[in-house]
Formats: C-alpha cells, structure tokens, sequence
C-alpha cells in the first residue's frame, strides 16, 4: 500500500482514502486553497510521496496551490496485469471527484505537474487543465493514434512503446523540463514535441538525467514551476 511511502518525519497534508474502480487508494493532500489545486503524478514506479518529492509542498505553498501527491492503482497494489493508461487517468478523475465532493471546494484552477510516465497519462485525463508541467515526459510524438495502446495491460508495455501524436497534446499553457543528459527519454523528444505545439515551452536542464535527484536540479525546477503557476 502507498502508506509505506510516507517519511515517518512529514507533518505537511493530510492522508486520505478515495474509492477508485473498486479499489481503496491513499493520496497525500495539503489544503492551501479552495480554489487552486495542483495534482502531482508520478513516473512509472510511483513514489509520489516520498521525501524526495517533497519540494512539491514548498512550490505549492508559495504559490498558493493546494496539493495532493498521488500513485496510479497499478503503483499502490503492484497490479500491473489489468490496469492501463486509460484506468491511470481515471484515477486521477474519480480523486479530483472526491475533493471536491469531501472537501466543498471549487478547486477550478487545475495544474498538473507530472514526471515521466505520469506526464503522458496527464493528456488522457478528462478535466479542465489550465496549465500543465511535464517533468523528463514520456510522450514521444508519433502521426498515428495512441488508441491502440490505452487500452493495454501495462504489465505489456515499456517505456519505448508509449507515444502521443499531436491531436492528444493539451491546448492549455504547458512547461517541459528535460534533462540533456536523460538515459531513459531523449530530450529530442521534448524538442519534437515543443517544435509541434507553440503552447508547449521547454527548459533544459544542463547535465541532468532522468531522475532529477541532484540538489541543483531540484532548485532549478522548484524555481522553473514556481514561476510558471
């Protein structure tokens, strides 16, 4: 369960449970506004919540954003089998639903801010998006469409096997933070895809790779989202 992921020392948000496709799944959620609300989704291995990523609670504190930090069903129950691209984006609908409905909030402003592969489900998810962070995205850019491998068990697919083409792309104001040294997805990638949509903007992060994990970078991109929301 996601619960292991939380450092025994974090005071920041509160957990909370939501019904999902007949699962239970946790979320880490920070309530800084009624209003404004930044969902923050993983790469692959999920982990959303580790202190790692804990640089999400200053951003969005700052920026007067409320918070919640979760990991896709498949990442929670290690059930990769029966879950697809298409099951990920609804979970992150049905935890939007259960905000708003639990907490009485608008939440009508909503950012995503996604790593890796939680960037290319953030395109097939159905809500109103205003402004959209990919952090070393998954989305290469291809002329046929996705809808062949939405629908496929994860547990079949790898990272090389996943692309968007442009008529998936968001028409919300979009931010792309990619690493010139990333061994899991070239930054050719990003550049493909900010070539293709004039709303999409990408900032490169000299000598970074995939993971982001070095203090610098971890300064540069709280400073590149700051801004940005």
């Amino acid at each position: 369960m996601l619960l292991r992921y939380y450092p025994p020392n974090i005071n920041k948000g509160k957990k909370i449970s939501f019904e999902s496709q007949g699962k239970k799944l946790k979320a880490l959620y920070t309530d800084n506004d009624q209003e404004k609300l930044v969902i923050f989704l993983p790469g692959v291995s999920g982990r959303s919540c580790a202190d790692v990523y804990d640089f999400m609670e200053d951003i969005a504190k700052k920026a007067r954003y409320s918070l919640v930090r979760m990991d896709f069903s498949f990442q929670q129950y290690k059930d990769q089998e029966s879950y697809t691209i298409k099951d990920c984006a609804k979970d992150v609908e049905n935890l939007l639903q259960y905000l708003k409905k639990n907490d009485q909030h608008k939440l009508t402003h909503i950012a995503i801010v996604a790593k890796s592969f939680g960037a290319l489900v953030a395109h097939f998810i159905n809500i109103d998006i205003e402004k959209l962070v990919l952090i070393g995205p998954d989305i290469t850019l291809k002329e046929e469409s996705p809808e062949k491998i939405l629908s496929v068990s994860l547990a079949s697919l790898n990272l090389k096997d996943l692309f968007i083409n442009k008529e998936n792309l968001e028409d919300c104001l979009t931010l792309i933070i990619h690493g010139d040294e990333d061994e899991v997805i070239n930054v050719s990638n990003s550049k493909n895809v900010c070539d293709a949509k004039q709303n999409y903007y990408l900032r490169i992060l000299h000598g970074a790779k995939h993971s982001f994990f070095r203090p610098k970078d971890i300064k540069i991109i709280s400073s590149e989202i700051e801004s940005f929301l």
